[in-house]
């Protein structure tokens, strides 16, 4: 969703009313938020408990350095899924959105390529 959101960050798509960039952010918005909460709430926390330091230094890093990202994503969707906000300012919604979908796809891309594959190899 984040990358189909990125590829409508054009000038067309935004000055066209913005309709598809704004559906697809609601949609992004609903799943990322139970996503992040639930990985917030249960993994993270599970990991820390875990028997293998290597998995408890790994999940400690990830949550400090990525934990942001929930409360980023829900000031993000808090400016930009209102009515008229991608409407009335494509442009600042563009510059706002890479950003952050930049920072959402880096998170998810580390967590598939160092955490995942850890915890697998440990539990």
């Amino acid at each position: 969703m984040a990358g189909d959101l990125a590829r409508l960050l054009d000038r067309d798509h935004l000055l066209n009313g913005g309709g598809e960039p704004r559906r697809l952010l609601r949609h992004l918005a609903g799943k990322l938020t139970v996503h992040l909460g639930m990985e917030d709430r249960s993994l993270y926390p599970e990991l820390l408990r875990s028997r293998d330091p290597r998995l408890r230094e790994q999940a400690r890093h990830f949550q400090k350095d990525m934990g942001g990202l929930r409360s980023e994503a829900q000031e993000f969707f808090q400016r930009w899924l209102g009515p008229d906000a991608i409407a009335s300012d494509g442009i600042g919604f563009a510059a706002a959105a890479r950003p952050f979908l930049h920072a959402l796809t880096a998170r998810i891309a580390s967590e598939d390529v160092e955490l995942y594959p850890l915890a697998d190899e440990v539990e």
